[in-house]
């Protein structure tokens, strides 16, 4: 059974093969447990899929990935599992299934960034208040006389405080800081898309309350110097040049690779498609293979989209890697801009 996903661009389209499913419940290690059907899948990649389940003997919820242990590389998953951070979907457990198979644990959010922008936002865009971050500033107020405001109280004078309330979230700043915790530990995630940015909402409105990076099946660590990344990986449409001009010369990569995926989700964000073709993706890796910079033509942001945001993408959208936008830099451009009061 092959199950396919249509991307933003009406005229493509990638296909996955569906698993056999046994309908029976599977038990990990005595540990979690979960449905081996198609009710209970929730998700779907080229590297396994991913059930809902729950701890063992509980209605606690996890989000189960099962997939083949030759994509996975055990020392990595390990180092995932210690990473702690409130924007990365938190690896809780690694199971064995069988000889050919691992299951990853992982928290459960409510649902992944392709799927809100496919069926909550319109014309397959976030909306201003998903896409920023608005504060409410701390009020201090000196009063002398409580009783003016009806308050009971004595003393000469009394401070009150309004604590800060974070009213939305914004997608740049939780992926800029989900990132962050990823370059620290020198790991390139290689796989960054709307698929692997889950979503958790403040209520049944839907305003994005966290955004979460998630799927570290195919990352790799920079610190193994006699492992250099090479090789071609990731999903086509988010995938930088650098990586797909390995189908035409050996061209190593860094972290970098992530920085031009996070341009391509973010351009998405904004426009509602990605940012490039089938056509212009292979021009990209011909450009980059024969080093031929000044052939490219960035894609067009909406002109009515603010200076700092169009500045970061067009920033993560260059061609020449000496160019782009390193991690670091763009942990501050966008922490900066999600802290400007509105």
């Amino acid at each position: 059974m092959v199950i396919h996903c249509a991307s933003h661009r009406s005229s493509t389209a990638s296909a996955f093969l569906m698993p056999d499913f046994s309908n029976k419940l599977i038990k990990l290690e005595d540990k979690y447990e979960y449905n081996d059907s198609l009710d209970s899948m929730i998700g779907m990649g080229a590297f396994g899929a991913v059930f809902k389940g729950n701890v063992k003997d509980s209605t606690d919820p996890v989000a189960i990935k099962r997939m083949l242990k030759v994509h996975v590389k055990e020392s990595e998953l390990k180092l995932i599992k210690e990473l702690h951070s409130e924007y990365l979907v938190g690896v809780l457990d690694i199971c064995n299934y069988d000889d050919f198979f691992c299951c990853l644990i992982m928290e459960l959010c409510d649902c992944d960034l392709d799927h809100h922008m496919r069926n909550i936002s319109e014309k397959g865009r976030l909306n201003q208040s998903n896409f920023r971050q608005v504060y409410r500033l701390f009020k201090i107020l000196c009063i002398r006389d409580w009783d003016k405001l009806g308050i009971v109280g004595g003393g000469s004078k009394h401070v009150l405080i309004l604590r800060e309330e974070r009213i939305k979230k914004l997608l740049m700043d939780n992926i800029a800081r989900g990132y962050k915790a990823l370059y620290e530990l020198k790991i390139v995630h290689r796989d960054i898309k709307p698929q692997n940015i889950l979503i958790t909402y403040t209520d049944a409105s839907k305003q994005i309350a966290c955004a979460r990076i998630t799927d570290f099946g195919i990352a790799r660590t920079l610190d193994d110097e006699s492992e250099e990344l090479c090789n071609v990986a990731g999903t086509f449409y988010y995938m930088a040049p650098e990586v797909g001009a390995n189908l035409l010369k050996t061209c190593q990569y860094d972290s970098k690779v992530d920085m031009w995926s996070i341009g391509c989700l973010l351009y998405q964000c904004v426009t509602g498609e990605v940012p490039f073709d089938e056509c212009s993706l292979c021009k990209l890796f011909l450009y980059t293979a024969g080093a031929n910079f000044d052939a490219y033509d960035p894609p067009e942001l909406p002109v009515e989209l603010s200076q700092e945001v169009s500045g970061i993408i067009q920033s993560l959208l260059q061609l020449d890697t000496t160019q782009r936008c390193t991690p670091t830099q763009f942990y501050d451009k966008a922490i900066g801009w999600s802290q400007q009061i509105c």
